[in-house]
């Protein structure tokens, strides 16, 4: 494997680590405080951080006597506005998404097709029993443990091509399973 591929697979699991734990530490707090809470604590956090950071390098700065400015000027500097082209694009990939989802809820609420509406009801008869035991947080927090659970058996199975057989290379997941299978027997 090339050098430089090998550090972007060891990084991407960082990554992901970082961004799960951050997204499990809101989901959970959204679970247990309100969300006026929540957004007031991760603000807090953020400007506890960002001044702290500030406050050190104007004494560094003093220590120093260097005049490097604001820690944050890049970023002050940056332009962030939102062009009329780029929300326009949005709107019309909105408004497309939006339109297919009426006429569909059209479609299955007006029984068009017999079938596709008992399905719908069906799914939406088992979703009462889902909501009574679940609320919709603990939903979101099982299914991000999921998503990254399997993520992680996806990179730890099948990063890597080790085994060939007849020319063909196969996964780890592979060879895991043909040896589970032989074992098994």
């Amino acid at each position: 494997m090339k050098e430089g591929r090998q550090e972007e697979v060891e990084e991407q699991p960082r990554m992901s680590a970082v961004a799960f734990g951050l997204s499990f530490l809101v989901l959970v707090s959204v679970a247990t405080l309100s969300i006026i809470s929540v957004v007031s604590y991760l603000l807090l956090a953020c400007l506890c951080v960002t001044i702290t950071f500030r406050v050190y390098k104007a004494v560094i700065q003093a220590v120093q006597k260097s005049d490097d400015g604001h820690p944050f000027r890049s970023l002050l500097e940056r332009d962030i506005s939102v062009s009329s082209e780029s929300v326009r694009l949005l709107t019309d990939q909105s408004l497309i998404h939006l339109n297919w989802f009426i006429s569909q809820s059209r479609r299955l609420l007006l029984v068009q097709d017999l079938v596709d509406s008992l399905k719908l009801a069906a799914v939406m008869w088992l979703m009462t029993y889902i909501g009574s035991v679940f609320n919709g947080v603990t939903i979101m927090i099982l299914g991000e443990t999921g998503s990254l659970w399997f993520s992680l058996v996806l990179f730890w199975f099948c990063s890597g091509s080790e085994l060939t057989v007849e020319g063909k290379t196969e996964s780890r997941l592979s060879e895991h399973m043909v040896r589970s299978r032989s074992g098994a027997m």
